[in-house]
C-alpha cells in the first residue's frame, strides 16, 4: 500500500478522486464486503484529506438502498432511499450505506 501512496500522490498532483466500486452480489463474504465497500473508502479519504485533493466523488447506487424491498423510479429524498441500517439483510446494501454515512458525515464536517 505505501508504494501505491508513492506513486498515486508523491508522483501526480492529484486534484480529485473518483471511488466507484461494484464488487459481485453473490459470493463474497461478508467481511469482503466490509473490506471493500467500507474499509477501502476510509483509507481512500484519509488519503484524500492527508494529500489534501480538492474533490472526491463518490459514486453509488439506489440498487444499494435495500436489495430485498420493490423499489422503482426512487428518488434520494424517498424515505426508502434511506432505510435504518438495522434493516439492511445484505451485506452488500449495509456496507455501502455505512460508507455512503461515512461521505456524508465527512463531507459534513469539512463544511
Amino acid at each position: 500500500p505505501s508504494r501505491i501512496e508513492d506513486i498515486l500522490f508523491k508522483e501526480y498532483d492529484v486534484k480529485m478522486m473518483v471511488i466507484a466500486v461494484k464488487p459481485p452480489l453473490v459470493g463474497p463474504s461478508y467481511q469482503s464486503f466490509m473490506e471493500v465497500n467500507m474499509a477501502g473508502l476510509c483509507d481512500l479519504v484519509n488519503l484524500a484529506e492527508r494529500y489534501r485533493v480538492g474533490s472526491l466523488v463518490y459514486v453509488s447506487s439506489f440498487a444499494a438502498c435495500n436489495h430485498w424491498l420493490p423499489h422503482q423510479n426512487l428518488g434520494e429524498t424517498d424515505p426508502a432511499a434511506s432505510p435504518p441500517l438495522t434493516s439492511l439483510r445484505s451485506p452488500y446494501d449495509l456496507s455501502k450505506a455505512m460508507a455512503e454515512q461515512f461521505i456524508l458525515q465527512k463531507h459534513s464536517e469539512t463544511m
